[in-house]
């Protein structure tokens, strides 16, 4: 598995995580990062944002 896409399951499963805890509004994208490690561009790169990757976490959630 690449790096890239290792950090992007990370991303996934961590944001999921967050947001199911907290909500969308109670979670920033700074803490997901430092949660994960890397940077925010890591996020806008595979999700385009908050949004994006709110939206894919939860799309993965219902595909386990």
């Amino acid at each position: 598995m690449s790096r890239s896409t290792q950090r992007r399951r990370e991303l996934l499963t961590t944001a999921a995580d967050m947001f199911l805890a907290r909500g969308y509004d109670g979670v920033t994208l700074d803490e997901i990062v430092a949660e994960v490690g890397g940077s925010k561009s890591n996020v806008y790169k595979h999700f385009k944002g908050k949004e994006g990757l709110f939206i894919a976490a939860l799309e993965n959630l219902g595909s386990e």
